[in-house]
């Protein structure tokens, strides 16, 4: 079984996930505040 594959994956996906939620919260916010002008295509 290959460690180094399972444990850079595991670290990647570690850094990964935190900033889509923070992408994700600043999106939701934008939209929240400009009160959703257009439709999003």
């Amino acid at each position: 079984m290959n460690y180094r594959r399972f444990v850079r994956a595991f670290v990647t996906f570690g850094l990964l996930f935190p900033l889509l939620a923070v992408a994700e919260v600043i999106h939701t916010q934008e939209l929240g505040r400009n009160e959703v002008k257009f439709e999003i295509t």
